[in-house]
């Protein structure tokens, strides 16, 4: 497999045990007294960051100039490329981009579901909660800016 997509194989396989592993944790911490949640939530946002950085840097990578001649010299862009390995890649990309539609979608609904939980807690807890909506709701909109990166890429 080449290299590339070797690469974008193993960001997918990433954040799909990412996604897997923070509704577990969300699964989990709904279930779990105050401070107990709260470790737990704070685990799958730290996944959660850590995907979404995987995810970012090899984005920007990707529209890096620089790396931009170096796909554009890539083995897999030549003439003779096979169908299987255009149709794999392609696949691929269709995958990234579902992942990062879905990642939207998910911190887009956590933020609205912790909008919610604002006005069931006492005053102390409401400005962590307040933070926490914030951190889902800037992490929805990175996820959106993947995914139309992901649409808009240079196959596109």
């Amino acid at each position: 497999m080449p290299a590339h997509a070797d690469e974008e194989g193993r960001l997918l396989e990433r954040l799909t045990k990412t996604m897997l592993d923070v509704g577990v944790l969300l699964q989990a911490a709904a279930e779990l007294p105050g401070a107990a949640a709260r470790r737990a939530i704070g685990e799958a946002l730290s996944l959660l960051d850590d995907a979404v950085r995987a995810a970012r840097d090899h984005v920007f990578a990707e529209s890096n100039r620089d790396a931009q001649v170096n796909v554009a010299r890539s083995p897999l862009n030549e003439p003779g490329r096979s169908r299987w390995s255009a149709a794999r890649t392609k696949l691929l990309h269709e995958r990234m981009l579902e992942t990062a539609r879905g990642l939207h979608g998910a911190a887009a609904e956590n933020a609205a579901l912790l909008e919610e939980q604002v006005a069931l807690v006492r005053e102390p807890l409401q400005a962590d909660i307040r933070i926490e909506v914030k951190r889902w709701q800037i992490f929805a909109s990175q996820a959106e800016d993947l995914a139309r990166r992901l649409e808009h890429g240079p196959d596109r």
